[in-house]
């Protein structure tokens, strides 16, 4: 009866050493981080006709003119003075 006793102890030890190891456990977290598996083919390219787009303000600006600037240049380079250049109470702002 002893060693029917110690021989089912030994058993009952060894069987784990033998088992097949499954992987890591299960982690919800993992599960909730993997990327869903969709398999929906992506939709066909086509062309869309320009009047129907939304409104663009971008379009806008690249269709109007572009007017010459250089005349208020010119006139702070030919030595016209600003009103306030020698106010001695006036304040500039940072530049």
């Amino acid at each position: 009866m002893k060693r029917l006793i110690v021989a089912a102890a030994l058993a009952a030890l060894a069987v784990p050493a033998f088992a097949v190891e499954t992987g890591k456990p299960f982690e919800q977290t993992e599960l909730d981080r993997a990327l869903p598996q969709i398999n929906v083919p992506a939709p066909a390219q086509s062309s869309v006709d320009s009047a129907s787009l939304p409104y663009e303000q971008a379009e806008v600006d690249r269709m109007l003119p572009t007017f010459d600037t250089g005349r208020a240049d010119s006139a702070v380079a030919s030595g016209s003075q600003s009103p306030w250049a020698n106010d001695q109470t006036f304040i500039a702002p940072p530049a």
